[in-house]
C-alpha cells in the first residue's frame, strides 16, 4: 500500500492570487504560460497539469505533474480526452462544455468529482482550471490544479493506478470570472440510479 501525496491545502487560492498577478498577453487578456514559474510554485508543481485546447471541448496533456501521475498509475502525458471518452455519456457533453467555456469566456472553473477506488469507497477529486496563453498570445492552454480528499476521512491509501478517473462522475461545476464574466452554472446530469 501507497499514500497518496496531498495537494497543499491553499493550492486553488494559490494559484489564482498567482494568475491574477502573471503579466497579460494583450491579445487574449490572460497570463502567459511562460509566467508559471515551477521554481516559484515547487510545493505546488507535482499536482499541475498543463494542456493544449484541442478544441470542440478536448484538451491534449502537455504535462503531468509527478503527483497526479502517481495516483493515476501512468503518465499521460500526449494523450487527448479525444480518444478517450464517448461522446454520448451526458457526463462527457457536460465535460466538453465546461471545457469549452473556459476559453470561450475567459475563465476559471472549479470542478468536483467523485472517483471510485479499490475499497468501493470513493475519493473527492477537486480541480481548479485556469487559462493560459501562448507565446502568440491566444489563450488556447489550460493550467489545472488538482486536490484529492477522502469522503469518510480514512487515510489516502492506494494501490498505484487504482484511481480510475474514467469512472469519476462530476458533481459540481463552479465558474470563476476572472475579469471578463463567467457563463451561466451549469446542471449536472444526474446518474440513472439517481434519478430511479
Amino acid at each position: 500500500m501507497e499514500i497518496v501525496r496531498r495537494a497543499p491545502e491553499d493550492i486553488f487560492d494559490h494559484f489564482l492570487s498567482a494568475w491574477h498577478a502573471w503579466p497579460k498577453a494583450p491579445e487574449s487578456g490572460v497570463p502567459y504560460r511562460a509566467a508559471l514559474n515551477p521554481m516559484r510554485h515547487k510545493d505546488y508543481i507535482p499536482f499541475v497539469n498543463l494542456c493544449d485546447y484541442e478544441g470542440d471541448g478536448c484538451v491534449r496533456l502537455r504535462l503531468v505533474g509527478t503527483a497526479n501521475v502517481e495516483f493515476l498509475g501512468n503518465d499521460p502525458t500526449g494523450t487527448s480526452t479525444a480518444d478517450q471518452i464517448v461522446v454520448e455519456d451526458p457526463q462527457v457533453k457536460l465535460h466538453r462544455k465546461v471545457v469549452s467555456n473556459i476559453f470561450e469566456h475567459s475563465c476559471g472553473v472549479h470542478v468536483v468529482r467523485r472517483v471510485p477506488n479499490q475499497f468501493s469507497r470513493e475519493w473527492i477529486y477537486e480541480t481548479l482550471s485556469l487559462p493560459l496563453a501562448n507565446r502568440e498570445g491566444a489563450s488556447n492552454i489550460a493550467m489545472i490544479a488538482a486536490q484529492i480528499r477522502t469522503t469518510d476521512g480514512k487515510p489516502h491509501e492506494y494501490l498505484p493506478g487504482s484511481f480510475r478517473l474514467d469512472e469519476s462522475r462530476i458533481c459540481s461545476v463552479d465558474y470563476i470570472d476572472l475579469g471578463t464574466g463567467a457563463p451561466p452554472p451549469e446542471i449536472v446530469p444526474a446518474r440513472s440510479e439517481d434519478a430511479a
